[in-house]
């Protein structure tokens, strides 16, 4: 009986182990890593500019002060850095602004260059599926710097299909 509760209680220690090492410790990051596993691998983002046209898998993550962050997924890497994130106020079909406030701003990197983009984005949402369109102006921020210059340096257009609702 004693062998058997001490079995018993290395089995309870191993598994709480795991469980307190595979947590961040920060209850809000807890959150998104499991809103990115949960994610399908169906989604999509296309979007073409400066010259480039990137593909990539694409996700939808409702960070801690409700802002929602539509784009290419953290969880694939395709080598060459491109990706875009538009930060949404909410989503639902119709209209909505990318946002460009202290927190959050939707941003593109492109061929190393990161640039701050003010745009819409086009939502259609059908159940748990969220689909739409894009475009905006893209401002390039200059290494080093926390402000992007104030003259456009060109524009950003694409699409996003499949994304799942999972949050």
């Amino acid at each position: 009986m004693k062998k058997l509760t001490s079995i018993w209680l290395l089995a309870m220690l191993c598994i709480i182990g795991k469980t307190t090492f595979a947590q961040s410790g920060n209850a809000e990051t807890d959150a998104i890593i499991k809103q990115m596993r949960n994610q399908n691998s169906k989604g999509t983002i296309h979007f073409e500019a400066m010259g480039a046209s990137i593909t990539d898998n694409a996700t939808v993550i409702k960070g801690p002060k409700g802002i929602y962050d539509l784009g290419s997924s953290f969880l694939t890497d395709h080598g060459d850095g491109a990706q875009v994130h538009l930060f949404l106020a909410k989503i639902q079909t119709g209209t909505q602004l990318l946002l460009q406030n202290k927190d959050a701003s939707t941003i593109a990197m492109i061929n190393g260059t990161v640039y701050q983009v003010t745009g819409t984005a086009n939502l259609k949402v059908s159940g748990k599926n969220v689909s739409g369109t894009f475009t905006g102006v893209l401002y390039a921020v200059a290494k080093n710097k926390s402000k992007a210059a104030t003259v456009p340096s060109g524009k950003i257009s694409g699409n996003f299909n499949n994304l799942n609702l999972s949050l």
